[in-house]
């Protein structure tokens, strides 16, 4: 018997419904990510196919009206808007899902006949989308039909699927279409172009342009196999390339697609496609059995597994599926989207999210997605550099929208992305948590110390010396509604650390490498020290952090009573106001471990919390890790929950367009550092865990050191499992232990 944690679940078809819930039920491997649309009907802003890395120029129409005084002054520049017009996106590539079936005559489609009855079902830990229907069309036919996907995790290029047609009480033609439509549009518009395509046989063979700047190639192969008392034809449908089956009773179809673009070799894809189709040669179970062997593993080793609580474990476990499959697990061709792979908002940018909310799930589960991840910023450092130095300054500044090539893809007309300026320190920030938890000095001495120290030459020339010290003026932090601001508290309390710690890398690794070589020899060392040691932190003589200089003299409430519906600013004017957006100073006490004073943790929480509106979707889990870290238990529980199920219950509207990806990573790191209290450094394991009475037990695993441990709370003990690896130095409550093999187990307090 399945285990329905695990599963989730559709009874009932609603249109109104479609577009939603083809990003719940998208299915994917990383490489590629394919909405869950039906493979009868591939309703424009339904369907997708996303390949990582394939992204093109789009025509985007912006009609924005600044109709106050914030959004005049501060967001917009209305004079950029008028030039604005082309932008880089995801690309949709092709439906290649389609299989369309006729009984009678009748075309099959759920809007359509009667359903007598519907299922779809979603397995986390199979990643295997199910769906099943009886149908009865307009003549009195019923049919059982029964549709089975999944993309493969063990070859990423391959994307398999099983339709089986049963007839209940008729024995009239049926006829069924498979192949793919090559007629998607992104954005609404169709940018691709078609360069070749055929049908031999059963096999289809297609090849394409992903659009005019990059023209990126993709070719598709589809080998369908029919089992059944029917014929096969080529056939073209409405603009559908396909091949036609013709018969009468039962049968089981098998179509497997293989996808390859020119981003994934340098060899003509045709001759690539048909040698990997001779090299793995399959039916959907072989394909399906070896998919397991790479998937299930892969998903337990990401999942965090809550018991006494269903919906709970359901909504996490949906969460863990999807940030498992944002990311490519095979290169670095590009990062992680603040969609993933299920959907065109935000354009599949790399952004900020990227280092802070979404690396630390790979970096724990997966270590080498996230040294692709990072290898990612490895390509696009050159282009930072230029970025940097088309502003000015030294050193590399990475876009805070990061496409293709790293340069800037932000919207040209919004004002305070321009000036986020902590994504150069939240890079450096993220090269320095995956060193410690991971002690990769190959990483470092091919990739990491470079991107260090290109973000560090950035914040010294980017710092203004003062009497205060180091001053970093007129930036925007993480909370958008303030932009413009001087000595952002995120911005100031994150150069610190990553300054610090790159004075304290050169210092001690010196004799293992030569730091001169990538331009950082010399009295840098000295320049990082000063820096960190001067430079201006904010806070007040009662502990308050102020998020920016003047802050806490603006009004305590907002400007206006005027409440904007699912929008990212729910009220509108800020700039006189202390409402903000999302956590910027919590961030530097939960998800950011930048060596905080925790004494005065709780009274910044208490007043930040009230203030912040959290039109972010990434407010939830900071909230959730602040809430557990000050024993308010219940709060820590209502801000899981909203992480968890931000998209399952489309909470922030939008969800119709893909998963919000960094919230949902946000799921397994509010368990491991929220109930686990788990914060992992250079030399060892610190653990401060809380209990849920409600909760029966937690586990998760995670890797520190190339080692894998296991972590589970159950009742009041906490038990620490050493799976593999050589032994690590853990803290439990600031006591010391050894972990080897074998299990340790404490009491929790």
């Amino acid at each position: 018997m399945r285990d329905m944690r695990y599963v989730l679940t559709e009874e009932k078809y609603d249109m109104a419904k479609e577009r939603h819930h083809a990003t719940l039920f998208a299915t994917g491997n990383g490489y590629m990510g394919v909405r869950g649309s039906f493979e009868e009907y591939s309703t424009l802003g339904v369907q997708g196919l996303y390949v990582r890395g394939i992204l093109d120029e789009i025509t985007e129409i912006c009609t924005p009206v600044p109709d106050d005084y914030y959004m005049k002054k501060y967001y917009f520049n209305e004079e950029r808007l008028k030039d604005f017009e082309k932008t880089e996106c995801g690309v949709n590539l092709a439906d290649i899902l389609t299989v369309r079936i006729a009984i009678g005559g009748e075309l099959f489609q759920m809007h359509e006949g009667t359903v007598l009855s519907y299922r779809r079902e979603l397995d986390f830990r199979t990643g295997t989308l199910v769906r099943r229907v009886r149908w009865k069309n307009a003549s009195g036919d019923i049919t059982d039909l029964r549709f089975e996907r999944f993309a493969s995790y063990a070859d990423e290029h391959f994307y398999c699927q099983k339709v089986t047609v049963t007839p209940v009480n008729h024995g009239k033609q049926i006829e069924i279409s498979s192949g793919m439509d090559l007629r998607a549009k992104t954005n609404g518009q169709r940018v691709t172009k078609i360069l070749s395509q055929s049908v031999r046989g059963q096999s289809i063979r297609a090849e394409i342009e992903s659009g005019n700047r990059y023209a990126f190639a993709c070719a598709f192969a589809v080998e369908n196999t029919l089992t059944g008392n029917y014929t096969a034809e080529k056939a073209d449908e409405q603009g559908i390339l396909c091949v036609k089956y013709s018969g009468s009773g039962k049968c089981v179809l098998e179509k497997i697609t293989c996808v390859v673009t020119s981003r994934d070799t340098c060899q003509p894809l045709g001759a690539w496609i048909e040698r990997r189709l001779r090299e793995t040669p399959g039916t959907y179970d072989a394909k399906y059995k070896v998919h397991l062997s790479a998937y299930r593993p892969a998903f337990e080793r990401g999942n965090a597994e809550i018991e006494g609580d269903d919906e709970m474990a359901r909504a996490a476990a949906f969460s863990c599926w999807q940030t498992l499959i944002s990311a490519c697990k095979a290169d670095s061709v590009h990062g992680v989207g603040a969609k993933g792979l299920t959907g065109e908002q935000y354009h599949q940018y790399v952004w900020w999210d990227s280092e802070i909310y979404q690396m630390p799930y790979f970096i724990y589960t997966a270590p080498q997605i996230a040294r692709h991840l990072l290898e990612y910023r490895y390509k696009t450092l050159a282009q930072a550099r230029k970025n940097a130095e088309n502003a000015g300054f030294r050193g590399a500044r990475y876009a805070f929208c990061s496409g293709v090539t790293g340069e800037e893809c932000v919207w040209s007309f919004c004002n305070h992305p321009f000036m986020q300026d902590h994504i150069s320190a939240d890079v450096a920030f993220s090269v320095l948590n995956y060193d410690a938890a991971t002690g990769d000095r190959d990483f470092m001495e091919k990739y990491g110390y470079e991107i260090l120290f290109a973000c560090l030459e950035y914040w010294l020339s980017r710092v203004v010396k003062t009497e205060r010290g180091f001053e970093i003026l007129r930036v925007t932090g993480t909370d958008e509604h303030h932009p413009f601001v001087n000595n952002d508290a995120y911005t100031n309390y994150m150069v610190r650390y990553i300054a610090d710690r790159g004075c304290r890398i050169l210092r001690e690794r010196a004799d293992s490498f030569d730091f001169g070589k990538i331009g950082a020899g010399g009295d840098l060392a000295r320049k990082l020290e000063k820096l960190s040691d001067e430079i201006y932190l904010p806070v007040d003589e009662n502990g308050m952090i102020p998020q920016f200089d003047g802050y806490f003299g603006l009004l305590r409430d907002s400007e206006t009573t005027k409440y904007v519906q699912g929008s990212q600013m729910k009220h509108k004017g800020y700039h006189q106001s202390q409402f903000i957006k999302q956590p910027d100073v919590v961030m530097l006490y939960t998800y950011n471990n930048v060596d905080m004073d925790e004494k005065y943790y709780a009274r910044n929480f208490d007043y930040y919390e009230k203030m912040c509106e959290c039109s972010s979707s990434l407010s939830y889990a900071p909230h959730a890790i602040a809430s557990i870290d000050n024993d308010r238990l219940l709060s820590f529980y209502e801000y899981l929950k909203k992480t968890a199920e931000i998209d399952l219950k489309n909470l922030h509207g939008g969800s119709e367009d893909g998963i919000h990806s960094g919230c949902a990573a946000g799921v397994w790191y509010s368990v491991f550092r929220g109930i686990f209290g788990c914060v992992c450094g250079e030399d060892g394991i610190r653990l401060c865990p809380k209990r849920l009475p409600w909760w029966k037990s937690v586990r998760l695993r995670f890797f520190y050191k190339s080692g894998l441990i296991k972590m589970e709370i159950c009742g009041n003990i906490i038990s620490i499992s050493k799976l593999s690896g050589p032994p690590a130095q853990i803290s439990i409550y600031g006591k010391e232990y050894l972990l080897k093999k074998g299990k340790l187990q404490v009491e929790i307090r």
